[in-house]
């Protein structure tokens, strides 16, 4: 999976962008979350407060336990897969929590193997 970019071998990282944008955005509501849950609590508005801790609780408890209507939405939120095509077969990436999983895909066994490029 990793290598010179110029050896004429095909890579991959299938979704990473969207993936990376995704994990930005909801980094973003949950920093400002964070920062209304600490401003009403310190402005002493307990109402403004507990609900705002009640809807986020609700918002990324769905965002965890439903992932296929999220998905649906277009909000995907699991690892890119990472691949490499050599002439002695695929290797494919997957991520198991924080680590990479690899495994190897001989040639021989590859019987219609089909690229397509997103634009």
């Amino acid at each position: 999976l990793f290598g010179d970019i110029e050896d004429g071998i095909l890579r991959g990282r299938v979704g990473a962008r969207r993936w990376l944008l995704q994990t930005f955005v909801v980094l973003l509501l949950a920093i400002g979350i964070c920062t209304m849950v600490v401003v009403f609590l310190l402005s002493e508005s307990l109402l403004l407060f507990v609900l705002t801790l009640l809807v986020s609780g609700v918002l990324f408890a769905s965002l965890k336990f439903c992932l296929q209507p999220w998905a649906w939405l277009g909000l995907d939120n699991h690892m890119p897969i990472l691949f490499d095509l050599r002439s002695s077969g695929l290797e494919v990436g997957t991520w198991d929590y924080c680590f990479l999983r690899r495994s190897k895909i001989p040639a021989a066994s590859l019987k219609d193997l089909r690229v397509y490029k997103e634009h």
